[in-house]
């Protein structure tokens, strides 16, 4: 439990920064997006929410392109990831609802 609420408030804390993020960062804020998915998902969507509300879509390309850079790495392996696929589906409409407003 208290990892989770580490997890968002770490989260919410990068969300209210300014400027863009560094492609270190994206993996790890898409990393953290998809324990949310696995754990909680009311605030992930709550997450998905405020990138598509947000002024810029800057966070919202850098995190969909993070997670198709996971993506990508992980069609290398056997394994499958569902959820990092379905984290990669939401963060794309995310960015298009915030570029759509």
């Amino acid at each position: 439990m208290w990892r989770g609420i580490s997890i968002v408030l770490l989260f919410s804390g990068v969300l209210c920064s300014c400027g863009g993020i560094s492609k270190e960062e994206a993996m790890r804020q898409v990393d953290q997006l998809i324990v949310l998915y696995e754990e909680n998902r009311p605030k992930f969507v709550l997450q998905k929410s405020e990138l598509e509300k947000a002024s810029s879509c800057d966070r919202a390309t850098a995190l969909r392109q993070a997670a198709d850079d996971k993506i990508r790495a992980a069609s290398m392996s056997k394994e499958s990831d569902d959820n990092l696929t379905k984290v990669q589906m939401e963060l794309l409409q995310a960015e298009k609802n915030c570029q759509a407003k």
